[in-house]
């Protein structure tokens, strides 16, 4: 394209096959249309128009990438063209371009995540972000490792893992599988609703809904405390320290105890500092689930489940044992 500018005085050539579109570049060309005079709008038009074109052409190389990393990208290509298109559209009257993973802004916040806690499910709260992608609505945070980053986000409203992914925010919200999200029955959604918020009351992070029972509790408990507390004070030490050192010897020796079944092993690795959940091939998502609800995140470096190796990993991974054994007999 050939561009005549302030009166014939100011004159360039610009290959927009090759031009990158980075901001300072295309605000310095805007500045050019914007003292083209009448030439303005033709000028500004043949720039939207290639701007929509890479767009088009953008949207269909990220569809056909297998990797949500690569896919991620695209997309933030696809923005910075979408940013310079507008950019000309405004002066040419055109269509704002969109793209729907482009249009995905997201928004500090506080997220609660349902996860197994000392065995058992639970509340843990993290500093992430909340986001909006095709009607639902979603939060997110980021869980850090010694040399890496995970993205988990969560259906809003159930504290539900429902994607994860790598390096970038834009990776994990590519990896999102919103038609199965869309599919799930509205039953099934109910029931995560609920069992989240009693969760959420039970970690103190939701107040409860009837007052009027709090208070009898708080009656009935204060003639509890005086005499029969202070009686059984002195007995409870001598019961509980002798039981207290065998649960903690198990994860002692756990690399010599791998649990195993068909198709899937649990391995506790002191290497890694890692309680690890390997299976031979892909496990079904109904065998996920059961993972993810388990407290474990999947990992691409390792090619496992993993979580921690502690007291509370172990209980997990024995019950989880149990419930593999069950589903993949």
């Amino acid at each position: 394209m050939e561009m005549i500018y302030n009166g014939g005085k100011g004159k360039c050539r610009i290959d927009l096959t090759r031009f990158s579109f980075d901001s300072k570049i295309v605000g310095r060309l805007r500045d050019m249309v914007l003292l083209a005079g009448d030439k303005m709008d033709g000028y500004a038009g043949e720039i939207y128009a290639e701007c929509k074109s890479r767009l088009e052409k953008l949207a269909e190389q990220r569809e056909a990438q297998r990797f949500i990393e690569n896919k991620a990208k695209y997309t933030t290509e696809i923005k910075k063209i979408i940013k310079a298109g507008n950019m000309f559209a405004e002066i040419c009257g055109a269509e704002a371009l969109e793209d729907a993973e482009a249009e995905i802004k997201l928004t500090a916040a506080t997220v609660y995540a349902r996860m197994m806690i000392d065995g058992k499910p639970g509340i843990k709260e993290f500093a992430g972000w909340t986001f909006t992608k095709s009607g639902l609505a979603f939060d997110m945070y980021r869980v850090k490792y010694s040399k890496s980053s995970e993205y988990v986000i969560l259906l809003g409203g159930t504290g539900t893992q429902c994607g994860i992914a790598y390096k970038s925010k834009q990776a994990s919200i590519a990896a999102l599988e919103i038609d199965k999200i869309k599919a799930l029955p509205a039953e099934r959604l109910q029931q995560l609703k609920a069992d989240y918020a009693r969760l959420m009351k039970e970690a103190g992070y939701l107040p409860a809904e009837n007052k009027e029972e709090e208070e009898p509790m708080k009656k009935t408990a204060k003639p509890e405390k005086p005499a029969p507390i202070k009686a059984a004070e002195p007995e409870k030490p001598a019961e509980v320290k002798p039981a207290k050192p065998e649960p903690v010897r198990e994860p002692e020796k756990p690399d010599e105890k791998p649990l195993t079944g068909k198709g899937w092993k649990i391995v506790f690795d002191k290497a890694m500092e890692r309680t690890r959940i390997i299976f031979e091939s892909k496990p079904r998502l109904e065998v996920r689930a059961a993972v993810k609800e388990a407290g474990f995140w999947w990992n691409g470096t390792t090619k496992s489940w993993n979580r921690g190796l502690s007291k509370g990993a172990h209980k997990a991974a024995l019950a989880l044992a149990k419930e593999l054994s069950a589903m993949l007999a």
